[in-house]
């Protein structure tokens, strides 16, 4: 079992060095040199391993079905030269490498461009995947409630979040950073260059960038920090599984990792396995290579239930930077989406960072109307409810999984009111002047059905949500 294991480590990282020339590739499933992280046979003490060959601990991934040792090696021995030799020591149960986990932006995509607020509220995600943002939308008769219970709380494994921007206040919890020597949560630039490329901060303010997204489709929901990644978008295997981990100690019902790797590791793999055995789901991102197969944990939705999110347009054409094939579950649109930013600001982006939030957040908003719903259910909620985009997609037949995620059809699925038009008050299928008559009799009201965007009061914001949409049916 220990050769096969090699074997198939060493096919992962022959394949990663083969395409690493391609600088879309750069990083991502790069082994971290003078690292690696071992599991030890029972009763066997890691200082009997160091003691061998000069290592010493970095840190220790407890919760798991044994302990994993991060381990640095001493100067001149290579990871590689450690997992050749740890594979045949017998005090050694499993050997892997430390994998880079870095920037999740892809070169071929927009960076992070200023928008406001309205353009949130307004983008045409709403219409592409269904989405209504009040459950009464209008109807004669009120929609059935939620059963009571805490909230779906969602652990977005990333850089932390924005912890004071205004649209995601009174939705955070408490969080957690694993980041060496870092406490905070929050989402900032830190003004250091750690990956040494000459640029600072280029993904400061992704994280609630995610957070932004998964609040759109589920508003109702907690957000849940996890940092994990710094600013310049750099990180570990071994920090994400200890960010899931983290999540599932924390409470979380669903954990949102838009981030990943080339290289399949057995700490990423465990740690999504306890979350699954724990009935929490999770939710990863196919990557942004343009290339057939998801990244890693993504790709674990061939053996778990994980979802692996690949990214369209809002034509639901399969967008040019995403990944495809092996291990995509389904899509959801990536390219040119709104949302909260660091500093209280709004930027638009694209990538399946953010496609993956969206069905993050749809994922969340279905367990609020069936709580307990364990993850091989809610993947096959998703799964079956996906609007097929094959026909639209020559050349990717079989390859965007199940098609493209439709929230209206997965809220339906467990009993919710199906999404309406963004503006339709009355529910007849068209935002006209009735609707305007209801939004102007209900102005200034909190909890009215005229509170389009959901911040809890029908004001001028709705109203122009209301005009924005005008006459479509």
């Amino acid at each position: 079992m220990k050769q096969f294991i090699l074997q198939r480590k060493y096919l992962v990282f022959y394949i990663a060095a083969c395409i690493i020339t391609c600088p879309a590739f750069a990083h991502a499933g790069s082994i971290v040199q003078g690292q690696a992280e071992v599991r030890l046979e029972d009763g066997v003490l890691i200082e009997d391993i160091h003691a061998t060959y000069g290592t010493t601990t970095i840190d220790i991934l407890l919760g798991l079905s044994r302990p994993h040792y991060h381990l640095a090696l001493p100067v001149g021995l290579t990871a590689t030269d450690f997992v050749i030799q740890a594979e045949v020591d017998p005090r050694i149960k499993t050997v892997d490498f430390i994998h880079a986990v870095d920037n999740p932006m892809p070169s071929t995509q927009s960076l992070f461009f200023p928008r406001v607020a309205i353009e949130y509220w307004n983008q045409p995600t709403r219409h592409t995947i269904g989405l209504n943002r009040g459950d009464s939308g209008g109807l004669p008769v009120p929609p059935p409630v939620p059963p009571p219970g805490a909230p779906v709380v969602v652990a977005i494994v990333d850089t932390g979040v924005d912890l004071t921007h205004p649209l995601l206040a009174g939705s955070l919890v408490p969080g957690v950073s694993v980041l060496p020597g870092e406490a905070s949560t929050n989402d900032a630039p830190n003004g250091i260059d750690e990956d040494n490329d000459g640029i600072f901060d280029e993904v400061a303010g992704h994280g609630t960038f995610v957070a932004g997204l998964v609040h759109y489709v589920a508003p109702k929901a907690k957000i849940m920090p996890i940092r994990a990644m710094t600013s310049d978008g750099t990180s570990t295997s071994f920090l994400v599984a200890k960010g899931i981990l983290e999540a599932v100690a924390a409470g979380a019902n669903v954990i949102n990792v838009s981030l990943g790797t080339l290289g399949d590791t057995s700490v990423i793999s465990e740690a999504v396995l306890t979350a699954e055995g724990l009935g929490i789901i999770v939710v990863a991102s196919s990557g942004n290579n343009a290339t057939n197969g998801a990244q890693f944990p993504a790709n674990y939705s061939l053996l778990y239930n994980t979802v692996g999110v690949s990214g369209t347009n809002d034509n639901d054409i399969l967008a040019s930077f995403s990944n495809f094939g092996v291990g995509v579950t389904l899509c959801a649109p990536s390219v040119n989406l709104v949302s909260s930013f660091h500093s209280g600001q709004y930027r638009s982006a694209s990538g399946t960072s953010f496609s993956t939030a969206l069905v993050t957040g749809t994922v969340a908003r279905v367990l609020a109307w069936a709580p307990g719903t364990l993850p091989i259910a809610l993947r096959a909620t998703l799964v079956s409810t996906a609007a097929p985009i094959d026909a639209l997609n020559p050349g990717f037949t079989g390859m965007l999984g199940a098609g493209r995620l439709d929230a209206a059809n997965a809220f339906a699925a467990v009993g919710t009111v199906p999404p309406l038009i963004a503006g339709d008050l009355n529910g007849d299928g068209a935002v006209g002047l009735s609707d305007l008559n209801i939004m102007l009799s209900n102005f200034g009201q909190p909890g009215a059905i005229a509170d389009i965007d959901g911040d809890g009061l029908a004001n001028i914001d709705d109203l122009q949500l209301m005009l924005f949409m005008w006459g479509a049916s």
